[in-house]
């Protein structure tokens, strides 16, 4: 039947009937003999149980009071009995309009003339409603959305399952032609070709005035960036990538080398034809923004190892936040957040498409920040918590990491510093002030255009919409060149101006001349723990705006005739719903020629080696049926995998699940091909759109057999695609949910960067989702059993849940399952 139909039957009843309620219902349904499941007729009376529910009374005479049945799934629904009932309609007490079939007390009374003609109208259409889902398995839909008549399988059946592999297969990029000569080039740090190239000099002198060559370069000092950009906009005038690369050869002694290579980079996101030729990474170009020690090592002050350690021996004067070591500090970590605000700039002239720029700078650091909970949760500790600006700030930290270039230390932060002014009377390279009563005053600008519901532009208010106010809020909180206003809401942005203040707290007026903290720089900043609190304060605005936008209705949340009927992983070792974690170890060899500009044949390569946490590989399963009326222009599936902590770590208690909201973390999302009927979706942990494997170095590049996958530089990295767990096991609620995939773009197959599009989108193209980021735990929940319907969304206020388990059955396009992750010290078997 469809919703037209059902919608003129009731119009048609309403205007018959005089009701006066009095007490919440319970009432018996009509079914034929049939035992049904109560998540099958749930879903057809959860809208009418909310507004309409005298309407489900059945009555003969006002005098006869008896009833006739269970409770049934609505009641269950609304939360007025307890789920596993079944129905029956014994069909001898009288036919529809005639039977004994009544209310139980304190029901509804009716009144009218034309109450026999609305019993009819309303017992017919129940009937017909109770027999096309018992019929057909359905569960229905809702009486104001849509239904699929097939939505309903009581039961999944493996032996008619089609096994659908899920895995990903992402593009292997061959070696260039001019590869050999370009690493020999990079690792030698000089220029080998004869091109004569007419050098800007007049530029060059000007860069090297805005950031000398021994200066201490980091990313949140305006006058270096703009230099940054001045030589990112040398090389994009190049016509062609091999003359590129061969004047960056040539004008990086020239220069500093974070600027050249900052510069350089920038220039190599932006080209599309730099697509197979051997770049840098950022641990080649400036490995002392990540290793503890390495200048030391370089200079020729040999460590009694053999290489230099990376551990939680480095920073075991940072107290109790060293027990975070291995995600703060992590290589990979700090890498990927120098590549994402590399691949989003702040100045976005000549970078490409920008599709949703700020709502992902939303999206990757709240993510951030929950990973960190996380890990916080995983070892005794308590969540971040916002800053107070008005308070000391804690906890210090010490980075034990050395500029190259300068020759200075990155300057500690101790415990209790004050935020203060920053006034760079004595700083030539950046004569940009701060206040910190005007700083607060432009947040509370941003506070209240979240409240009002519009922004101050240049030309008036602007209202902010719904579905891309988040993309113009992170544009403008951190702040872009694209923001609303630049002038009235920060020309640096609350975030940006949030991470100098930080940086410069041990000397605001610089009358030390003492080098800034690592808060300062993109690669370097989440190292520190002020990282995360200053982040949860930056969320608490995105937070505000989430909240005044309308909660998900069921129709957001449903795909009426596909049903995920059960999710478990299977790790490599065979345990079902249990994930190994365990600590491993990798080893970089650096050579020193690029990162400190020699030119002679004496420096040395330097090994690293460096411990971190590992997981287990593991396998998805999802068990699932599409009915032949699910629609799908694409015929296929996005499947939305999270995890999030089931209890808190201290007291043990349950975690509601608007608690968990605030956890879930994405660790997969994927688009499949889905056949109707039934299937199982198998995919590999390895396959992850959030994660890419760690970057070959040059030396790697220069060995007799590279790998040919791409070096990619942003994307989360895969030995943290799962929290550390805990040694007796750490119970975790995998989430997975179903949607259309017709709101996915599939990256394209040729893009060597596709992989981790989940934080870092996809270059120069659009991100491949087209559902909120974070969809369905970006908005708070607030009820579910409201349907989308053209009263649905207007006049339900829904059951309200409290656990996972009911939001989860709301929806037959959700699933959870419970799965421990267990820490073990090394990889071995037990």
């Amino acid at each position: 039947m469809t919703p037209l139909i059902k919608t003129i039957l009731l119009i048609v009843s309403l205007p018959l009937l005089k009701c006066q309620q009095h007490q919440p219902l319970k009432y018996s349904t009509l079914t034929d003999n049939v035992a049904m499941d109560t998540k099958t007729l749930a879903s057809i009376v959860t809208d009418i149980d909310s507004h309409y529910d005298h309407l489900l009374t059945y009555y003969n005479n006002q005098s006869d009071q008896h009833v006739v049945g269970d409770a049934p799934p609505a009641a269950v629904a609304v939360g007025w009995t307890e789920p596993g009932t079944s129905l029956t309609w014994d069909s001898s007490l009288g036919q529809v309009g005639e039977g004994h079939l009544h209310p139980f007390e304190n029901s509804v009374s009716f009144e009218g003339s034309g109450l026999k003609l609305a019993l009819i109208f309303i017992s017919l259409w129940y009937l017909i409603i109770a027999v096309m889902a018992t019929s057909s398995g359905s569960s229905g839909g809702n009486l104001f959305g849509s239904s699929c008549g097939g939505n309903h399988v009581p039961f999944f059946d493996e032996g008619a399952a089609q096994i659908v592999d899920a895995n990903a297969v992402f593009p292997l990029i061959p070696p260039h032609p001019m590869s050999p000569e370009i690493i020999s080039n990079f690792l030698e740090a000089k220029d080998s070709s004869e091109e004569d190239f007419e050098m800007p000099m007049d530029l060059l002198q000007k860069v090297g005035e805005m950031c000398p060559q021994s200066a201490f370069f980091y990313g949140m000092n305006p006058g270096y960036m703009t230099a940054a950009m001045m030589v990112k906009d040398m090389f994009m005038q190049m016509p062609s990538s091999e003359l590129m690369l061969n004047m960056a050869m040539k004008i990086k002694p020239m220069m500093n080398t974070k600027l050249w290579y900052t510069g350089l980079m920038h220039a190599c996101s932006s080209r599309g034809d730099m697509l197979g030729l051997p770049l840098p990474t950022a641990l080649d170009a400036m490995p002392d923004s990540f290793v503890p020690g390495l200048v030391d090592k370089s200079r020729g002050h040999h460590h009694d190892d053999e290489c230099i350690k990376l551990d939680g021996n480095v920073g075991k004067d940072n107290g109790e936040e060293n027990k975070l070591w291995y995600f703060r500090e992590d290589v990979m970590v700090n890498s990927h957040h120098w590549y994402w605000h590399l691949s989003w700039p702040l100045m976005t002239r000549g970078g490409g498409k920008m599709d949703r720029r700020g709502e992902l700078f939303y999206y990757a650091h709240r993510s951030f920040v929950q990973r960190y909970n996380i890990e916080r949760q995983c070892n005794d500790l308590e969540i971040a918590q916002p800053l107070d600006y008005t308070a000391p700030v804690t906890p210090g930290y010490h980075p034990h990491l050395t500029d190259a270039t300068a020759g200075q230390d990155w300057t500690p932060r101790e415990r209790l510093a004050f935020f203060r002014d920053i006034l760079h009377r004595e700083n030539p390279s950046d004569r940009v002030e701060i206040r910190i009563q005007d700083w607060l005053g432009r947040k509370m600008r941003l506070v209240e255009a979240v409240k009002s519901g519009y922004f101050v532009t240049p030309k008036g208010k602007r209202s902010i919409p719904p579905k891309t106010g988040i993309d113009m809020l992170g544009n403008t909180i951190e702040a872009v060149d694209i923001s609303v206003n630049p002038m009235y809401y920060g020309r640096d942005g609350f975030h940006n101006d949030g991470h100098r203040i930080i940086g410069y707290i041990e000397d605001p007026e610089f009358e030390k001349m003492l080098p800034p903290g690592v808060m300062a720089d993109p690669a370097t900043a989440m190292r520190d723990p002020i990282f995360y609190r200053f982040h949860t304060n930056v969320n608490e605005l995105f937070e505000k705006y989430k909240s005044t936008l309308e909660p998900y209705t069921d129709q957001d949340l449903r795909w009426p005739g596909v049903t995920l009927k059960s999710v478990r992983v299977v790790s490599k070792s065979g345990n079902v719903n249990e994930l190994k974690t365990f600590w491993d170890k990798k080893s970089y060899e650096l050579n020193m020629g690029l990162a400190f500009n020699r030119t002679d044949d004496h420096h040395e390569a330097v090994e690293v080696c460096a411990k971190h946490l590992n997981h287990e590989e593991f396998e998805y399963f999802f068990d699932v049926h599409r009915a032949p009326c699910a629609k799908s222009k694409s015929n296929t599936a996005t499947f939305r995998v999270f995890l999030a902590p089931k209890y808190e770590p201290h007291s043990g208690r349950k975690l509601t699940v608007h608690e968990q909201r605030n956890f879930f973390v994405h660790l997969d999302v994927f688009n499949v091909k889905l056949p109707p009927g039934f299937s199982t979706i198998t995919r590999s942990s390895l396959s992850s759109s959030l994660t890419i494997p760690p970057q070959q170095t040059l030396t790697q590049l220069n060995s007799p057999n590279p790998s040919s996958t791409p070096n990619c530089g942003c994307g989360w990295p895969h030995h943290l695609l799962l929290p550390k767990g805990s040694k007796k096991g750490k119970e975790f609620d995998l989430f997975v949910m179903v949607t259309n995939g017709d709101d996915f773009i599939p990256p394209p197959k040729d893009a060597p960067c596709g992989k981790g599009w989940l934080y870092c989108g996809i270059a120069n193209g659009f991100y491949p989702d087209k559902k909120p980021m974070g969809f369905p735990f970006d908005r708070p929940i607030k009820g579910v059993g409201c349907g989308g319907g053209f009263l649905g969304g207007k006049f339900c206020s829904g059951k309200k849940v409290v656990w996972l388990e009911e939001y989860v059955s709301s929806s037959e396009s959700m699933e959870s399952v419970e799965v421990v992750v267990l820490h073990k010290k090394s990889k071995k078997k037990d």
